[in-house]
């Protein structure tokens, strides 16, 4: 199956979870991101299982979590 990140086409086996997709994907390494998942806010931190699974054409970007003042 196929999905999109931060713009580029990717294949991905049929099950992936959106925290597996981020650990195979992710420029930033073990950093705080958010993941934008069709238009939807997720944080890094908050993937703590694999519930969430990716969809055919999703669209998804990965940025790093700036936090600080």
């Amino acid at each position: 199956m196929i999905i999109n990140v931060n713009g580029e086409q990717k294949e991905v086996s049929e099950g992936m979870s959106l925290r597996q997709a981020l650990i195979s994907f992710t420029p930033y390494g073990d950093e705080a991101t958010i993941i934008v998942r069709n238009g939807e806010y997720i944080k890094s931190i908050d993937l703590n299982s694999d519930e969430l699974k990716v969809s055919e054409g999703d669209e998804i970007s990965i940025v790093p979590l700036i936090i600080g003042g």
